[in-house]
């Protein structure tokens, strides 16, 4: 098994504090008063640079791991921009707040280290069957 490298660590370290400042300046902004407008913004950003940050990671990967990754987040990331537009458009109810809760955590999930960690591991997985495979043959 490989050791981790600094890439990888470095990368956490920088989700981890994307997570945060996601968290704290964006998505609990109400002493800084920022319109909602300029929150969306920055959240869309931080959302991209960290599909970004893991595709760096994974692109020299096994080619169905970056894949899988670019995918997962493409999807979250159109998910979240679709239903954030078609929540403009719907007057604001109880059952349109409880889409807003769940549009914010799939965009915590993917903003924070979590799907980060979770590919390591499925890298991690697939380095170990590889090697055991080979000391069986």
């Amino acid at each position: 098994m490989k050791p981790v490298k600094l890439t990888f660590i470095i990368s956490l370290v920088v989700l981890v504090l994307i997570s945060l400042a996601d968290n704290r300046f964006f998505a609990f902004s109400k002493p800084y008063h920022l319109p909602t407008i300029l929150r969306q913004v920055a959240h869309y950003m931080l959302f991209a640079t960290t599909g970004c940050i893991g595709y760096f990671n994974w692109k020299n990967k096994e080619k169905w791991l970056y894949l899988l990754w670019i995918a997962s987040y493409v999807v979250a990331f159109a998910g979240v921009i679709a239903a954030t537009a078609i929540m403009f458009f719907l007057p604001h109810t109880a059952g349109t707040h409880k889409i807003i809760i769940t549009i914010a955590e799939v965009r915590s999930t993917f903003i924070g280290p979590l799907p980060f960690l979770v590919f390591w591991l499925l890298s991690r997985l697939v380095q170990s069957m590889n090697v055991a495979g080979k000391v069986q043959s």
